[in-house]
C-alpha cells in the first residue's frame, strides 16, 4: 500500500517539528497533502498547506480557492501565496520556480515550520535526468534530485518523499480517495523543455522506474567516492596550524 511505503520513507527522512506541504492542486501535490495529513495525524505533527498563485492564468485564483476550501473541510491550515508584480517576457518557468521557492520558504519561516514537503515523483526525476544529460552533466548531476536538501540559509529542510512513486500511481491514489485535482495546461505546452522531454518519454513508459534504480546506485557510488576521498585526505594531508 502506498501509505505504508510513504510512512516508512517519512520515518527515515523527517526529523523536524513542523511540516508544510507545497500544494499546487495537481494530482501529485494533492496525493502528497493527503498522505502527509495521515502521517501528521499519526505522529501529532503540526501541518500546513501552502499554495502559490503565480497569477499567470485566469483560473489560478479559483484553483487556489478550491484547495483552500478542501483544506478547510479537512481541518488543514492553508495559506495562498501570491506572486505579485510584472512577469518576465523570457525565462518564465525559471522565474516562476524561483518565485515559488522564495514564497514557500518565507511562509515556512513565518509559520516557524522547519520542514517543507515537495511533490516531485519518479517521472519528474526521469525528466530531470534526461534534461541534465542533454546538457552534459557529470556524476553529481546524474544522482538526480535528493530525497532531502536544505534551503540556502540551511534553516528549512526540503523533503521529496514521493520520489519512489510513479505519476500514474499518484493519480490513482487521488481517484481512490476522491481527492480533487486539476491539470495545469502548461504541462502540455511544448515551448517548455520539460514538456518536450515528458512527451518523448511517453514512448518509454518504464524508464522512470529504471532511472529510480539507477539513481539509487549512482548515489551509493557518489557517497562511496566521498568517503574514500575523505579517508585519503585524513591519511595524506597534514592540517596547517594557522596560529603559527
Amino acid at each position: 500500500r502506498m501509505y505504508d511505503r510513504f510512512t516508512q520513507i517519512m520515518n527515515e527522512l523527517f526529523e523536524g517539528s513542523g511540516l508544510a506541504v507545497a500544494v499546487s492542486g495537481g494530482a501529485d501535490s494533492m496525493a502528497l497533502l493527503h498522505l502527509c495529513q495521515r502521517y501528521a495525524q499519526s505522529k501529532k505533527i503540526p501541518l500546513h498547506a501552502l499554495t502559490v498563485d503565480h497569477r499567470l492564468r485566469p483560473q489560478s485564483a479559483d484553483e487556489a480557492k478550491t484547495i483552500a476550501e478542501w483544506c478547510k473541510q479537512n481541518n488543514i491550515a492553508h495559506r495562498t501565496l501570491v506572486w505579485e508584480g510584472p512577469k518576465p517576457a523570457s525565462g518564465l518557468q525559471d522565474a516562476a520556480r524561483n518565485a515559488r521557492r522564495a514564497l514557500l520558504l518565507a511562509a515556512c519561516r513565518d509559520l516557524k515550520c522547519d520542514t517543507l514537503a515537495l511533490a516531485h515523483q519518479a517521472d519528474d526525476q526521469a525528466e530531470t535526468l534526461i534534461m541534465r544529460l542533454q546538457r552534459g552533466t557529470g556524476l553529481r548531476g546524474l544522482v538526480g534530485m535528493h530525497p532531502t536538501s536544505a534551503s540556502e540559509d540551511e534553516d528549512i529542510t526540503l523533503l521529496r518523499p514521493l520520489l519512489p512513486f510513479r505519476r500514474q500511481a499518484l493519480r490513482d491514489y487521488c481517484t481512490e480517495h476522491k481527492l480533487p485535482f486539476c491539470d495545469d495546461p502548461s504541462n502540455d505546452d511544448t515551448q517548455f523543455e520539460r514538456v518536450r522531454v515528458r512527451q518523448a518519454l511517453q514512448a518509454l513508459p518504464d524508464l522512470a522506474t529504471g532511472v529510480t534504480l539507477t539513481i539509487d546506485r549512482l548515489r551509493d557510488a557518489d557517497e562511496t567516492l566521498d568517503l574514500l576521498a575523505g579517508e585519503w585526505l585524513e591519511e595524506n594531508i597534514e592540517p596547517i596550524d594557522a596560529t603559527t
